[in-house]
Order: structure tokens, then C-alpha cells, then sequence
């Protein structure tokens, strides 16, 4: 019986409207209501509904990961709150390894806490802004599994490398001198009168 490798696709090339995608499947109306009820002991008349969001990618210091930072400014808060996420591509690129990468979605916090004190100084995650940490989250694997694979395209059994270009402003994070973050998308919601 033959087996089928799938090679998995670099997350640098994900495009901004992919990103975009991406956040508004993880950030769902179940997650929005998680979201509020995180902070409902500020304000119990909170909801899920939101007039603005802002969603950012700020590196994460290592060029194999990156930081989707997502701002909202929900109806009942009268301000702003931020959560987020660390993405990043497990594996290099050589022939050997192209089979066996993998995409990982996980806490900021989660990220940095296990290197605190050893490569990171104390509070490197607090550096990113990230009150709302991912950890309040719940993803379903069946879900997820078919929005990577059937919107983002993460598995594939081709190699598809000349089908994907690179994201320019992903990889430009790294590069000397230049911008660590830019803002994907910025949304105002008019109130209704």
C-alpha cells in the first residue's frame, strides 16, 4: 500500500487576505463570547459585537514564526482590547524535511513563558500588547483541519512552491532596519442610528 506525503505549505506565504481569513475563523462568534466573558467581571453588559478591529503582524524575533495581534473595541467596553496569536512553520526546506513540516497556532504567552530566563529575559511577552491571551480559546480540530486545508490550502500531496509566492511584507519583517509590524487590516463598523 502506497502512502501519500503531503508537503506543507510555508506560513510566510500566506497573503494578507489569508490572514484576515485565518483570524476571522479563529475569532468566531463562540470565541467572541469567550472573548467577553473573559471580560465580563469589567462589564457585565459586554457582547460579542464589535465597532472596531484592527489586526496586526508583529515578528516574533524568529524567522519561522510571526505574531497576528487582533485589537477590538467591543459594544459595552469603552475601550480597547487585544488578543492574539503565534503561528508559526515547524521544519525546514530541504528534500528531506519538506514532508514532515507542520503549522502550529498557539499562545504567545504559552510561546515565550517556557524560555523565560534561559534565551528571553522575564516578560518578553508582555512586549507584544496581548492582554487577552489564545489560552482563553477553543479551536475544534475537525474545523480547523478543513479550514487549513480547504481555504488556506496548509496540505497538499504537490509540491506547490511555484503556485505561492512569498507575503513581501512577511518576510520584509526580518530584514535590517525595517518595520518589526504592519497593520493587515483596519475596521471601523458605523453605528446604526
Amino acid at each position: 500500500m502506497e502512502t501519500t506525503k503531503f508537503y506543507c505549505r510555508d506560513i510566510f506565504s500566506f497573503s494578507n487576505k489569508e490572514i484576515i481569513k485565518l483570524v476571522d475563523f479563529l475569532f468566531d462568534e463562540t470565541n467572541l463570547d469567550r472573548l467577553t466573558g473573559y471580560l465580563y467581571e469589567e462589564r457585565p453588559s459586554i457582547t460579542r459585537k464589535f465597532s472596531y478591529r484592527k489586526i496586526e503582524v508583529c515578528s516574533s524575533y524568529y524567522d519561522w514564526a510571526y505574531i497576528v495581534k487582533v485589537t477590538y473595541l467591543l459594544e459595552g467596553l469603552d475601550r480597547e482590547v487585544t488578543t492574539g496569536f503565534l503561528i508559526w512553520t515547524e521544519g525546514g526546506t530541504s528534500d528531506e524535511e519538506i514532508y514532515s513540516r507542520d503549522v502550529y497556532i498557539q499562545s504567545v504567552v504559552g510561546f515565550f513563558k517556557t524560555m523565560e530566563g534561559q534565551i528571553w529575559e522575564k516578560g518578553v511577552a508582555d512586549d507584544f500588547g496581548i492582554e487577552v491571551d489564545f489560552s482563553v480559546y477553543q479551536v475544534y480540530a475537525r474545523k480547523l483541519y478543513g479550514f487549513l486545508n480547504c481555504t488556506l490550502k496548509v496540505l497538499s500531496n504537490k509540491l506547490t512552491n511555484d503556485t505561492y509566492q512569498w507575503n513581501t511584507q512577511l518576510k520584509d519583517m526580518f530584514k535590517e532596519g525595517l518595520m518589526r509590524s504592519f497593520i493587515v487590516d483596519e475596521t471601523t463598523i458605523p453605528e446604526l442610528t
